[in-house]
């Protein structure tokens, strides 16, 4: 295991990085290098960064932006903490799934910091369940702090897959447009609308919904 904090040496892991980026248990675009390396030099001037690689066999297997805190919740007392900034939404460290117990492993023991803080990562995700595992073999006391749902779009998972024959003859009547509809069509319609096409969804749907006395408008 190794903390590297400078870009010079972070970029010099890219190759390494891209590799295991590829092939994370959980993708967080991020935590690549591409997003990360700008938004460390816009965002992290201030703070103490600190990126824990955690090598396996020479192989990258584990990636920790972390940022070292002095206090953590107004105690005396040093953490380390997932590195955000105001415009990401997902913390999820870049980790190998066949390996993520040992990498987690190896930074609990590390002994960087008595406290470490994980923000923003799914609670039903591989890099959560081995955390707690690692945790709970290390007989290390550990707590959920804040938790809360959300939507998030997942790779590989296209939601046109799941618009069915039902959906798309609602949405043709509602839209006045000629049959038979795709995605397309769709997409040409609420065009005027955009960006906020989402909404014009959400709209036509709470209207038929008033119309069929189902909800209340």
């Amino acid at each position: 295991m190794e903390v590297r904090s400078d870009p010079g040496s972070l970029r010099a892991l890219v190759p390494d990085w891209e590799a295991l980026a590829a092939e994370a248990a959980e993708p967080n675009p991020f935590y690549e290098h591409w997003a990360l390396l700008p938004a460390l030099e816009a965002y992290a001037a201030r703070d103490d960064v600190r990126c824990i690689a955690v090598w396996q066999a020479g192989r990258l297997d584990a990636l920790f932006p972390m940022t070292l805190e002095r206090r953590y919740r107004g105690m005396p007392v040093g953490a380390l903490r997932s590195w955000r900034h105001r415009n990401m939404l997902v913390c999820t460290p870049l980790i190998r799934k066949r390996t993520a117990l040992q990498s987690i492993d190896a930074l609990l023991q590390s002994g960087l910091a008595p406290v470490m803080e994980f923000l923003w990562i799914s609670a039903g995700g591989p890099f959560y369940g081995a955390l707690v595992e690692a945790a709970a073999r290390a007989r290390l006391p550990w707590l959920v702090s804040d938790a809360y749902a959300r939507a998030v779009l997942v790779r590989e998972r296209d939601p046109r897959a799941r618009f069915n024959s039902n959906m798309r003859n609602n949405l043709r009547r509602w839209l006045g447009l000629p049959d038979p509809l795709d995605y397309a069509s769709v997409h040409e319609a609420v065009a005027p609308w955009q960006p906020y096409a989402g909404l014009v969804y959400l709209h036509l749907l709470v209207d038929r919904l008033a119309a069929a006395g189902q909800v209340m408008p």
